[in-house]
């Protein structure tokens, strides 16, 4: 059973302002701890420039990338309210200019859902993840279609 606790606009926004600066805080840390490294430190520097092209293109103002370990339990993830897109530092090495851009472009449909509210919640995130309304979107930023779905297939 979950409980339900309510609070108002200037306490949910520190609580958020917090989770984002603790956010922020571990990306830094570990994208300092491995961008010496020329494995992953290229890949990084070119995927964020990436990103920040990609989200002026979509204008999807305030979001940011950034790279945390996930240790094998995703590739990646959106988080709609502190408006981040990361990726697991690890793949960086693993997979090819070609994987990563099409890992980064899954993540930004899920953004792009929530920006435009594709199942009219009010909430701006979608509800079915990776229902239609998250297949049309990648079908319109040309998401590959190996990228989908949440499970991605490697061969390392």
């Amino acid at each position: 059973m979950k409980t339900v606790i309510e609070i108002n606009e200037s306490e949910r926004d520190e609580r958020i302002g917090r989770i984002m600066a603790e956010c922020e805080a571990e990306e830094e840390q570990v994208y300092q701890d491995h961008i010496s490294n020329p494995i992953y430190g290229n890949p990084a520097k070119q995927l964020t420039e990436y990103a920040k092209l990609t989200f002026k293109r979509y204008a999807l103002k305030g979001w940011k990338l950034g790279f945390l370990k996930y240790e094998g339990t995703r590739n990646g993830n959106c988080n709609v309210q502190t408006k981040r897109i990361t990726i697991d530092i690890d793949v960086l090495p693993k997979f090819t200019k070609d994987r990563l851009s099409g890992l980064f472009l899954h993540e930004l449909a899920h953004a792009l859902c929530a920006k435009e509210d594709v199942n009219n919640t009010g909430k701006g995130y979608d509800r079915e993840k990776h229902g239609k309304d998250f297949r049309k979107m990648c079908r319109r930023i040309n998401v590959p279609k190996e990228f989908w779905t949440a499970t991605i297939v490697m061969d390392l």
